[in-house]
């Protein structure tokens, strides 16, 4: 379902080198990709910037980071919570804006095989910044051995030094620290998250025993950037359905939750995010609708080997009780994955939207295939799951939201489509 066979125009006019315009994009890349990922040093990437502008192009690992900075920032949309009908949106960008993407994709492109062959922080970077160009564009297996590549690099660049990194007190030295570990968790986290869709290798990272658990802050006289990606979570459920199983998966869902409350009561307030209830809609902060789609997907993830067991297996032999909490939980699973369509916001070029179509998809067919069951209940957890008021028709809004995007034949994202319609049509049989 995935298509990566996709080749891009070889422009052979050079893009603007003055200031201005590489400062334009500089802010674009800023606002739209620097704020999810932290992984630069803005007063360097600004000298480097001023470095081209006054002497030119060289094949320099310095120059592939500009040229990706700059294509970056050609490629990106500004995110925005609310519809209007003349927001420029689709699978495709408008062509002048995608012309200047692609001179500055060429120049980075030509200059990769020297910056494969370092093992220094700027090398890490211009490959996670690749990395995150395929995302925009669509195109996950690519996307994911340039993170591979640079989760690589990143390890032979610190495995020998881990020891004196520790003991660094200045502040250039904290700050060179900073940068590395924003860039293990930027690695780590978008090599997982591909390797859970695609079931692709694990990364070399989970083999570090790394001692830092989380970045140092950013200096906000600095820059001010919050790192989204500094968040991992992850859950596993095992269905059991005898009773005994069912205990244990009410015990490990405990657990969960009381991680996921622990987690957003930490966050600081300038990113928190209210609870959902009732009618949510798309945040105006790009930041905290980040955080709350995760803690969306944690809670619905949390609550879906419920649903899984209330209509595909035979409970009829529990206890009342029993089944009343497994269908009480999968209602509330239901009720998530209401949140998760009602959250989704008009869509914007990012690296993460790949990861957003096949994540409403799902949650589109698992109210569908709920009420299909529903349609035929036996005599089990069925009769205690309720359906959120106004989910058929969220279900076409969220279609229709994403409707320029389903046109894309790139990273299967079609396929996705073609799935849904086919549900909606009444083809779709119990999970």
């Amino acid at each position: 379902m995935v298509d990566d066979d996709i080749s891009y125009p070889q422009l052979s006019s050079l893009p603007s080198l003055e200031l201005r315009a590489l400062s334009s994009l500089e802010a674009k890349y800023i606002a739209c990709i620097h704020t999810k990922n932290p992984i630069l040093d803005l007063v360097t990437v600004h000298d480097l910037i001023s470095q081209v502008a006054e002497n030119g192009l060289d094949w320099s690992a310095r120059t592939c980071l500009v040229s990706l900075v700059c294509a970056l920032g050609a490629i990106s949309e500004e995110y925005n919570h609310v519809y209007t009908p003349d927001r420029i949106s689709g699978s495709s960008l408008p062509h002048d804006e995608a012309d200047i993407a692609f001179q500055y994709w060429n120049i980075a492109m030509k200059r990769l095989g020297f910056v494969i062959g370092q093992s220094n922080i700027e090398s890490v970077q211009c490959l996670c910044l690749t990395g995150i160009w395929y995302m925009c564009n669509m195109q996950p297996l690519q996307g994911w051995k340039y993170f591979a590549l640079a989760s690589n690099t990143w390890y032979s660049m610190t495995n020998s030094r881990l020891a004196s990194m520790a003991s660094d007190k200045e502040d250039g030295q904290e700050q060179s620290l900073t940068r590395e570990q924003s860039l293990y968790f930027t690695c780590f986290k978008s090599e997982c998250e591909l390797t859970i869709e695609l079931s692709l290798p694990k990364s070399i990272l989970e083999r570090m025993d790394y001692p830092y658990t989380f970045p140092f802050p950013p200096n906000i006289d600095r820059e001010l950037a919050v790192g989204e990606d500094i968040h991992e979570s992850s859950q596993l459920q095992i269905l059991d359905p005898s009773a005994a199983g069912i205990e244990r998966m009410l015990r490990d869902l405990e657990i969960f939750e009381a991680q996921v409350n622990d987690w957003y009561l930490s966050l600081p307030p300038s990113i928190k995010f209210p609870l959902p209830f009732g009618t949510i809609q798309p945040l105006e902060g790009e930041i905290n609708q980040l955080l709350r789609a995760r803690y969306l997907g944690i809670r619905e993830l949390c609550c879906r080997p419920f649903i899984e067991l209330a209509i595909n297996y035979d409970l009829s032999n529990m206890p009342s009780e029993l089944l009343a909490k497994v269908g009480g939980i999968a209602s509330q699973g239901l009720q998530y994955c209401m949140f998760r369509l009602q959250a989704v916001p008009p869509q914007y070029r990012h690296h993460g939207l790949w990861f957003q179509l096949p994540n409403s998809t799902t949650c589109a067919l698992i109210l569908l295939a709920v009420d299909k069951a529903q349609q035929d209940p036996q005599p089990t957890a069925l009769e205690h799951l309720k359906m959120p008021q106004g989910w058929h028709e969220q279900i076409l809004a969220t279609r229709d939201l994403l409707a320029e995007y389903w046109k894309s034949r790139q990273g299967g994202v079609w396929a996705y489509f073609e799935i849904l319609q086919w549900a909606l049509d009444g083809c779709i049989a119990p999970l």
